[in-house]
Parts: C-alpha cells; structure tokens; sequence
C-alpha cells in the first residue's frame, strides 16, 4: 500500500473477477492485480482474464492505445518452405524471366541501370516466391511441439470453463467435465513434447547431438577458479590479478617492425579480374546455409538454391555483368 501511494498506481483489475481457481474452491480468488502509472492509465483498455491457458492463474490482457500504427515486423514473418509448391514456383520464374530485359554482355550499363535492373530481378523473384510459398508468424515464445489437437484440447478448455463460470461454479457435471479436459489437455502435451524430443534425437543430423547438449545444458555462472601463473610460480585468485593474467596472455604485444618505404611505389589503375564460372556462381547459390536470417525481402538461402536450378542462364548473366562492372547494386 505504500509503494501504490507513493506513486499514485491505479488498479485496472475488473472488480469481482477472480484470478486464480483450483477445483476445491468455491470461487476463483482475486490474487494478481495489475497496476499502472498516472502516465500511461488513460491509455490501457479492455482489461479482462483468459481462463485455463495451463495454469491455476488465469492470464491477463489488456491494450495499451498508441498514438503509431504498429504492424508486423518482418523479422516475424518467414516464408514456409517445407510447404512451398516449388513446381510451380520454378514454373513461374521460367515464365517470368523468359523475357527479362539484359543488353548485350558487351553493352556497359549505367550504375541507375544496374540499380534498376537488379531491383527488377529481385522483385521479380520475390513476388513468385509470394505466389507459391506460404508464410508462417513467428512468435517468440512459439512451442516446436504444439499442433492442432492441441489447439482443440485448448478450446474445448476455454469453453467448458465459459460455461462453468456461467453456471455460478455450482454443476459438478460441467466441473467433472472441465477436470477432465484438462488432464487430457496435459497429457497430450506430454505425449507430443516426447514425440517431438524422440523424433529430434533420431536426426541423421549429425549436429542434432550437441543441439540437445546446448538444450539440457544448466547456464549458471561460476566463480573461474584460481589461476596459476608461470612466471611468479604463484596462484592468483582476485579478480585483478586473473584479469591482468588473460589480458597479457591472450594479447601479447605485437612484433616490432620496419616501417614500410612507398616513395617507390606505383599503383596499378586497371585490375584485371577473371571471368565469373559457372561452377563458381553454382557453388554458391546451391550452397547449404543453415540459420541465416533474411532480409526485408524474406528469401532464404533455400529459396535461393530454388531459384537458380529454375533460372541458372539469368544469374549468370546478371552477376557476370555486376562482377565485370566492379558495381555492388544498392537493392
């Protein structure tokens, strides 16, 4: 009471609406109470409870209004490509470059042209990547094993708590029902997190092992003990003393060298570059790369290799114009 005095908090609670139910009380109890500023109370609305997301306490959720319009960040967005249609996404691309404007290799293209040509290219196979791969939303704290027996276990839950609470927490039908739902919701949460655990460690992925490792691994952080140091034949313990010892044993003082005489030097103005190969340009677009995040325009590597195999002629000669110009493209 004193700290909500001292900084004037406002309740937004729904007064009466309980927080928390076990099945041997007789009503749900008011047990977590939210709380806001002066600054911010004006902008909260639609305070309510979820009931039965898996806990004893019910969540909370309410809309703090924005003078921004917020939308999606793309970070969270990502294109689905276990259920992309790649045949007719390289049907598409064949269709959809099979006239695409390139000059005669000798023709040397203004920096705006390259820009504009490349931005073309890109939009080009973003767009059919858009027309035949879903996308999926990444959510932060998304679960690898939920599915969508899942998802009704968890509505059958929040409809059967509706109508218990609709009925003053008085039916044992409806309460006998809720238990019920319950333990076969979380049950089958069991079943699916063993499921999904089995079938990672069974991976003929042969990184899978240390994955798992990382994932059982306690990070708690310990005290580094006492170093021993070859030059004094002494164990330091203090922090100093172990930091100085790192620091002068990781960053030895560089070599000392001659300065370099450039009076004699002349730079040679025309670099002489080789000819791009397809086997060059082949390795890497069909590269494997995993765990690379996108960019703005979502294409993955996968997409990529996807890409190339349906149009290997067109990347070819747009990257030998680009890397026989010497100009990187701004898109």
């Amino acid at each position: 009471m004193d700290i909500i005095n001292k900084y004037s908090l406002n309740l937004l609670n729904t007064p009466g609406e309980g927080t928390f139910y076990r099945p041997h009380m007789a009503i749900p109890s008011v047990l977590d109470l939210t709380f806001a500023t002066q600054g911010i109370v004006n902008y909260i609305i639609d305070w309510q409870i979820m009931p039965d997301l898996g806990s004893d306490h019910y969540g909370v959720l309410f809309t703090i209004l924005s003078n921004n319009s917020s939308t999606l960040p793309s970070a969270l967005l990502r294109f689905n490509t276990k259920k992309a249609n790649w045949v007719l996404f390289k049907e598409n691309l064949n269709l959809e470059f099979k006239d695409f404007p390139i000059k005669d290799p000798n023709i040397k293209y203004s920096n705006q042209e390259l820009d504009n040509l490349i931005e073309l290219f890109t939009s080009k196979i973003v767009n059919i990547a858009n027309s035949s791969i879903p996308k999926s939303k990444i959510l932060l704290n998304a679960k690898p094993w939920w599915n969508k027996e899942l998802k009704i276990l968890r509505k059958s839950i929040l409809r059967l708590s509706r109508k218990f609470k609709a009925s003053g927490y008085l039916s044992n039908i409806l309460k006998k029902e809720l238990l019920n739902a319950k333990n076969l919701y979380f049950n089958t949460i069991k079943i699916e997190k063993l499921k999904h655990w089995n079938l990672f460690l069974e991976k003929e992925d042969t990184q899978s092992i240390y994955k798992a490792m990382s994932y059982t691994k306690e990070y708690t952080s310990q005290t580094i003990p006492s170093l021993f140091n070859s030059q004094t034949n002494t164990f330091i313990s203090t922090f100093q003393e172990k930091s100085d010892t790192f620091r002068n044993t990781l960053f030895p003082p560089p070599p000392i060298s001659s300065p370099i005489n450039l009076n004699s030097y002349i730079a040679n103005k025309e670099w002489k570059w080789p000819k791009l190969s397809h086997i060059e340009l082949e390795n890497s677009c069909t590269s494997k790369i995993k765990g690379k995040t996108p960019g703005p325009d979502l294409i993955t590597q996968e997409i990529i290799v996807q890409a190339y195999l349906a149009i290997p002629n067109t990347f070819f000669n747009i990257y030998s114009i680009l890397i026989d110009q010497g100009y990187y493209p701004k898109v």
